[in-house]
Formats: structure tokens, C-alpha cells, sequence
């Protein structure tokens, strides 16, 4: 079941999440689905702020922008998995599957 995170201001980017700043008890995540666009930062930004602290997870991107765009503006890493919008719930379960199911290094 998915663990929803609260909405707030990220911390710096030197403070990294680590195993010792993630609450205590939080349940590892296994898949990040976050939008490529975000407030304050972009969502590889925040896959890098993360990833100390949840070295296993795995992300799918969305956005509402097309590829050619996301591209033009280099704010999404190569062989990212990324999700169009606006997409049904079978695409986004189909999407999920495939990227759960991707080996770590693709």
C-alpha cells in the first residue's frame, strides 16, 4: 500500500535523507512515482535527495510536458521511466509493474 508524504518545504541538499534521518520504523519504499516538474526542486533532485536513505527504490516519473520538452530542458536522467499525462489507472498499473520489474541497472 502506498505511504503518502506529506507536502513540505525540502531540507537543504546538503542534508541528504540517510537510513539514521528517516524515521524511525518508516517502511523502506520501493517505488517513487513523483512529477518531473516540482515547486522547488525537480523531481531527479529529489530521486538524489532520497537515495542515501532509500538506496533500492525505484522511480517512475510523470509529467504533463512532452518528451521533446522534458529533453530540451535536461531536467530527466537517460532511461528514466516516465509516465505522459494525462494517463488512465491501467497505464499508471502497467507503468508501476514495468518499472518494479526493471534489473537495478535499467
Amino acid at each position: 500500500m502506498p505511504v503518502p508524504v506529506e507536502p513540505r518545504a525540502p531540507p537543504p541538499a546538503s542534508q541528504p535523507v540517510t537510513d539514521r534521518s528517516r524515521p524511525s520504523g518508516a517502511p523502506l519504499a520501493r517505488t517513487l512515482l513523483t512529477d518531473v516538474a516540482l515547486p522547488q526542486m525537480s523531481g531527479c533532485d529529489l530521486v538524489e535527495w532520497l537515495g542515501p536513505g532509500y538506496p533500492e527504490m525505484k522511480t517512475l516519473y510523470m509529467s504533463g510536458h512532452t518528451t521533446d520538452v522534458i529533453e530540451h530542458h535536461g531536467v530527466l536522467v537517460p532511461d528514466a521511466a516516465l509516465l505522459l499525462k494525462p494517463f488512465t489507472p491501467d497505464a499508471l498499473t502497467r507503468k508501476v509493474r514495468e518499472v518494479l520489474d526493471r534489473n537495478p541497472e535499467g
